[in-house]
């Protein structure tokens, strides 16, 4: 689908497999980094939810790419039921773009398509500080707060001193990281996502789910036969989810996950979730500490009024960057 506007004279693409490409030169100019092509391939490949390249780019008049708007097809679950669900992401546009409304409209071509590929519900978690954010205001998204976050400290030989004393680069140490953690590792299987219960909608935790969130560097293991799913940024053991189990289990869980912390040589274990979780009395009874993450927000938007978008609770594991 190919529209042109009247004021500006921006052509709107949608996304396939040739304009893929134009992705990374938009954002390296609006994040200042790179990225490669490949990753943006993969990221909106999410042809196993129904629906691929659910997205659309920006043209100027002279053919630069000027910005760009997406969602993430995946499913939601809520009391029993599947619904199609997607995450934007990677809302982005070239500096020298910006203030000509094309946010506005990305938008509303990419909610319009979702709309017609039967997507009832859009969640994204924006930064605070981001220039879309604004933007997701103004269309009347609905805040749903922060992410709570509950950290646990671990005593040990951290990293940090480790490389003082043998030097290692990034790429040596996760080297090192993924040995160990081949010890632990699992077939990437669906299990339950911990957030949801009779009263609460989450995304669907299934094999194609955890499959397709390959495109970022994170892990999937099992410590007392629950599954664990995680990732390393920087001096913290970032779990995107963990099994249910019960308040027995729970606590030996955790103590294998400090294990593992200390033998990557990392200081922390954090779980990020939406607030009101049914593990919170699980995470306070191990001595964990919680803390209100006022910097990004948890965000929805119903394209169909009818749909629970309230009920809907997530995990880090639910972000695109994750």
């Amino acid at each position: 689908m190919t529209l042109l506007t009247d004021s500006n004279n921006y052509r709107f693409e949608r996304l396939n497999a040739s304009n893929i490409v134009d992705l990374p030169y938009v954002f390296e100019a609006a994040f200042g980094r790179k990225q490669h092509a490949q990753h943006f391939i993969q990221k909106n490949d999410t042809s196993c939810f129904g629906v691929t390249n659910l997205g659309y780019i920006a043209y100027s008049e002279s053919g630069e790419p000027a910005a760009f708007y997406c969602a993430y097809a995946c499913f939601v679950e809520y009391q029993g039921k599947q619904y199609k669900a997607a995450q934007i992401g990677d809302a982005m546009t070239h500096p020298g773009h910006q203030r000509k409304g094309l946010f506005k409209t990305l938008a509303q071509l990419t909610h319009e398509t979702a709309k017609q590929e039967g997507i009832p519900y859009l969640f994204t978690f924006p930064n605070k500080s981001a220039n879309s954010y604004p933007g997701f205001i103004k269309q009347q998204w609905v805040e749903t707060g922060g992410w709570q976050s509950y950290i646990i400290r671990v005593r040990g030989l951290s990293q940090k001193t480790i490389r003082r004393i043998i030097p290692l680069s990034d790429a040596a140490y996760m080297g090192y990281c993924r040995f160990i953690l081949k010890f632990f590792s699992a077939q990437r299987s669906a299990f339950a996502n911990s957030v949801i219960d009779n009263q609460t909608g989450g995304v669907l935790r299934s094999t194609d789910f955890l499959n397709y969130k390959t495109y970022t560097p994170n892990f999937f293991i099992r410590l007392k036969r629950q599954a664990v799913w995680l990732s390393i940024r920087g001096n913290t053991l970032l779990i995107g989810d963990i099994e249910r189990c019960d308040d027995k289990t729970f606590p030996s869980v955790v103590a294998r996950l400090k294990s593992l912390a200390r033998l990557l040589g990392l200081g922390y274990i954090e779980f990020r979730c939406s607030a009101g979780i049914a593990m919170e009395d699980q995470f306070n009874a191990v001595k964990s500490w919680k803390y209100d993450n006022t910097q990004t927000a948890l965000l929805y938007f119903n394209l169909d009024e009818s749909f629970p978008g309230h009920a809907i609770k997530f995990t880090i594991a639910d972000d695109d960057t994750y």
